[in-house]
C-alpha cells in the first residue's frame, strides 16, 4: 500500500479490521495520475451551477476553483459513522495505529480539496435555486472525458469520484482504503445533487497549514465547456449579457436557455 505520509502508514494498519457493514480494501498504487471510479465513462455529462460572479472569474482566471472540504456548509462532508469512529479509537487505544478518530477525520477534510458536478444532461431546479442563485446564474455542462483531461494537465494525484449517498446515522456498507475515500459519501439528504467530484489530495506532512481553497489551471476553457445553459429564470438582457461576455472571452460552445425557461409548444 501507497501512503503519501506517516499518518496514511498509521491508518493503512487498520485495512485488516473488519466490522459487520464496514469494509477495508487496500489503495493499489499504479502510475495514473488521474484516478476515475469504474462504473464512471468518458461519455457521463456533468453540469456545473454558477452564479454570474463565478462564472465570471472562471472566464476571467481560466482556473479551477477547488475548496477544502472541510469549508462547505454539509457538516457531514467527511463524516464517520458511529462505528468507523469506535472501530478507529479501539485501535488506536491498543496501539495499532498512530491516530484517533478525530484526527483521521481532520486529515480527510483539512487534506483534500473538492469540485463539484452534477451528473446528468437536465435541469436541477433544486441546484439552479442552491448553488445558482436564482435568476441571474448560469450551468457550465461538460463531459467526464474532458474533465479527466483537463485534470490530467495538473501533474498531481486526482481522484474522479460518483458520490454514494449513506445514512450517517447507522451503520452502512463502505469501502475505505485511503483518507479521502471518506470524501466519497454523502449524507442521503444531498442525493437529489448527484454528485460527481474531483478531489485533489494534499495531505503532505504540513496539511494543517493547507489553504482554504486551491487554484489549478484549466488552459483553453473550450477544451473543458460542452455548452453555457442560463437560467430558466433569466431575463433577455441576462442572456444576452452572457452571450456577450463569453464571446469576450472566446468562448465558441454554444450558448442557450434553460429548457425550463418556456412551456413545450
Amino acid at each position: 500500500m501507497a501512503a503519501d505520509t506517516r499518518a496514511g502508514q498509521a491508518l493503512g494498519a487498520v485495512l485488516s479490521l473488519r466490522r459487520p457493514n464496514t469494509h477495508w480494501t487496500r489503495d493499489m498504487t499504479d502510475d495514473a495520475t488521474v484516478k476515475v471510479d469504474p462504473d464512471l465513462r468518458e461519455q457521463v455529462i456533468v453540469r456545473r451551477y454558477l452564479d454570474l460572479p463565478k462564472y465570471l472569474d472562471l472566464l476571467r482566471s481560466a482556473t479551477f476553483y477547488l475548496q477544502r472540504a472541510d469549508g462547505f456548509a454539509d457538516q457531514f462532508e467527511g463524516a464517520l459513522t458511529p462505528l468507523f469512529r469506535r472501530s478507529l479509537n479501539e485501535e488506536y487505544a491498543k496501539g495499532r495505529i498512530k491516530h484517533n478518530a478525530d484526527y483521521v477525520w481532520r486529515w480527510a477534510r483539512e487534506g483534500s480539496y473538492v469540485n463539484s458536478w452534477s451528473s446528468g444532461p437536465k435541469d436541477n431546479m433544486a441546484l439552479w435555486q442552491l448553488y445558482g442563485g436564482g435568476a441571474n446564474s448560469v450551468a457550465i455542462t461538460s463531459t467526464l472525458g474532458k474533465l479527466m483531461r483537463i485534470a490530467l494537465e495538473w501533474q498531481t494525484k486526482v481522484l474522479i469520484h460518483k458520490v454514494e449517498y449513506i445514512d450517517h446515522f447507522k451503520s452502512p456498507d463502505m469501502i475505505v482504503g485511503r483518507y479521502t475515500d471518506l470524501l466519497r459519501f454523502k449524507h442521503e439528504a444531498y442525493k437529489y445533487e448527484a454528485e460527481v467530484r474531483i478531489v485533489v489530495p494534499q495531505q503532505h506532512e504540513d496539511w494543517e497549514r493547507n489553504p482554504p481553497e486551491l487554484r489549478l489551471p484549466v488552459g483553453n476553457l473550450n477544451a473543458l465547456l460542452r455548452s453555457v445553459v442560463v437560467s430558466p429564470e433569466a431575463g433577455d438582457w441576462f442572456y444576452e449579457l452572457i452571450k456577450d461576455v463569453s464571446r469576450k472571452y472566446g468562448i465558441t460552445v454554444p450558448i442557450r436557455r434553460s429548457r425550463l425557461t418556456s412551456l413545450p409548444k
